[in-house]
């Protein structure tokens, strides 16, 4: 488990009856009633898919600087297509994603160790974001590497008082306990 798992994690989420909801498309949004099956073919797509997005990402950013991020775009139709067939005739649940559901399974899939890394990073951005804010010309991107991160730090943050709060029992270890409770053990 690690950082990917969190990112993966919340778009699954257990229910009282024993099923998987899956949510494809972030907050607020309605999810899907899937099978395990479902759950295991579209775990290992969401996976291939961000490996995909950080390489070309990465490869972008190196080749030709943060501005060539647009690029990314061109993915958007393979998760379109992968998930509308993986979802065809599959019930929509009557729950919506919530940033208190993300928050918790993200901090307990990450574990705490990847959750201060991730603080740290974070504090660092953001401290340079800041500092390209008040000490360079470019101040644009200072303000957009500002927000952007301290959105980020915040996020990490309340992520890492999520874990100290549960001991950092990962996520999946209380698979059945949370299908019986329909959460992370009511963390939060």
């Amino acid at each position: 488990m690690g950082y990917l798992d969190g990112l993966i994690d919340p778009c699954f989420k257990p229910t009282e009856a024993g099923t998987t909801i899956f949510f494809p498309y972030g907050i607020g949004s309605r999810g899907y009633i899937i099978s395990d099956d479902d759950e295991h073919r579209l775990r290992r797509f969401l996976r291939e898919f961000c490996i995909v997005s950080f390489g070309i990402g990465l490869v972008a950013i190196a080749a030709v600087g943060i501005h060539a991020l647009w690029m990314l775009t061109v993915l958007f139709p393979w998760y379109a297509i992968e998930i509308r067939r993986a979802l065809k005739g599959k019930e929509k649940s009557h729950e919506c994603y919530s940033i208190s559901y993300t928050t918790t399974t993200m901090a307990a899939s990450t574990g705490l160790a990847t959750c201060v890394m991730l603080v740290l990073v974070g504090v660092v951005l953001f401290g340079a974001s800041i500092w390209v804010l008040l000490k360079t010309d470019n101040k644009f991107l200072g303000v957009i590497g500002s927000l952007f991160f301290g959105f980020g730090l915040a996020f990490e943050f309340l992520q890492l008082i999520v874990v100290i709060r549960s001991r950092g029992k990962p996520y999946r270890e209380n698979r059945t306990e949370n299908r019986e409770s329909g959460g992370i053990g009511g963390h939060l």
